[in-house]
């Protein structure tokens, strides 16, 4: 019969040895990776910073721009007070275009204001927040990991003790090595998905501000192209046709010129009548120092016959006396007034906007009661307001 002496434990299998070598090496591969990004998340602090300060210029240079707009746009509402012959219908798109660049200056200083409270400080704020953030983390990180190192290597300096003095209780202490290495390879990789996350967050920070920016951005533009669709084809078809006058140039031009005589203080018209007039006409610049009888036109050609016989003198001394002020009764010639009376009730061929505030405003189709005859071609008459002023016969008819 043989001696045996105890039993023995067993000695670590080698495939224990292998999956503590595993653990520590993807151990050293977490800490590596975690390095990384931690240096990537502090060196971007610049680029934050930089993007900031750009973001800061964008926007001075909005507001910039929507001031230099609005002066722009007042001095182009100036423009339609040079429309009012010509192109009247042009002025009102003038200013109706200007009333939809100030709408679109508005929308731009309320997207200034939506830059700055909706991304610009809330971004300061953000990076601050995520400066004091990752100090706080990275503090943690490194005791607690080194925590955790400090446990894994006395226990390692443990296993290799007993495995000489006490060789049965190496198996245990193994044990214990393993699970403090993957305690140590969890903790590491629970502090990088916690890193990885604060990263993610402050770019999902940065994109959600931004794209609330352009989302109120995109919704102004889209509300301004709604209400100008149907107007911008309208003033594009107007400016696309110069050769097509407006009804109010086409009447300028429908209506007879007429000549226009102020009336004086002491009731006439003019400056003293026809009589005044002519004789000044002609005695300081007319026919007799004119060069016509040095010439031989006006002797020779039969005027000064005809002016003796039956000329200017004959007839405006007639037309006065039978037809004229005094006696106020039907007068002849007078252009579209001919047959004119007092007290007669006349038809408006043209609306008269005065040009004086002696002349009669009225409409076109209007009736005017005759009340006093002032020359040849005006009248004194009274609209359907009451109102009472001077008109031309030209523009009146029976």
């Amino acid at each position: 019969m043989s001696n045996k002496g105890p039993p023995r434990e067993r000695a670590p299998s080698k495939h224990s040895k292998i999956a503590k070598k595993g653990d520590m090496a993807a151990g050293s591969q977490l800490m590596q990776v975690t390095e990384e990004v931690l240096n990537d998340f502090k060196n971007s602090k610049g680029m934050w910073e930089d993007m900031l300060k750009q973001a800061s210029k964008y926007h001075a240079a909005l507001e910039a721009l929507t001031d230099a707009a609005r002066v722009f746009t007042q001095s182009f509402k100036q423009i339609e007070t040079s429309t009012k012959h010509s192109s009247p219908d042009l002025g009102r798109a003038i200013l109706q275009v200007a009333q939809a660049q100030e709408e679109i200056e508005e929308n731009r200083a309320y997207m200034c204001q939506v830059l700055m409270n909706e991304f610009i400080q809330p971004a300061i704020k953000a990076i601050k927040n995520d400066r004091d953030n990752i100090m706080g983390w990275e503090k943690q990180y490194k005791a607690h990991c080194h925590r955790l190192e400090t446990e894994v290597k006395k226990t390692e300096k443990l296993s290799k003790d007993i495995g000489k003095k006490n060789p049965s209780m190496l198996q245990e202490t193994i044990l214990q090595l393993t699970e403090k290495v993957q305690a140590l390879s969890k903790a590491r990789k629970d502090k990088l998905r916690e890193l990885l996350i604060m990263d993610r967050g402050r770019h999902c920070f940065l994109l959600i501000h931004f794209t609330n920016f352009l989302k109120a951005q995109t919704k102004l533009h889209d509300d301004a192209s709604v209400t100008l669709g149907s107007e911008i084809p309208l003033w594009a078809e107007s400016a696309f046709q110069p050769q097509l006058l407006p009804p109010e140039s086409e009447a300028l031009i429908a209506n007879p010129e007429r000549t226009f005589f102020r009336v004086q203080d002491d009731g006439t018209v003019g400056g003293g009548g026809h009589d005044q007039g002519y004789e000044q006409g002609y005695d300081q610049g007319g026919y007799d120092e004119g060069g016509y009888d040095q010439q031989g036109g006006y002797d020779q050609g039969g005027y000064d016959q005809g002016y003796d016989q039956g000329g200017y003198d004959q007839g405006y001394d007639q037309g006065y006396d039978q037809q004229g002020y005094d006696q106020g009764e039907a007068v002849g010639g007078g252009g579209g007034g001919g047959g004119l009376v007092v007290g007669a009730h006349v038809q408006a061929l043209y609306e008269n906007i005065p040009g004086d505030p002696s002349e009669l405003p009225f409409a076109a189709g209007e009736v005017i009661v005759l009340l006093e005859q002032v020359n040849e071609e005006w009248w004194r008459g009274q609209n359907q307001n009451g109102e009472q002023g001077i008109l031309p016969t030209s523009y009146v008819t029976y």
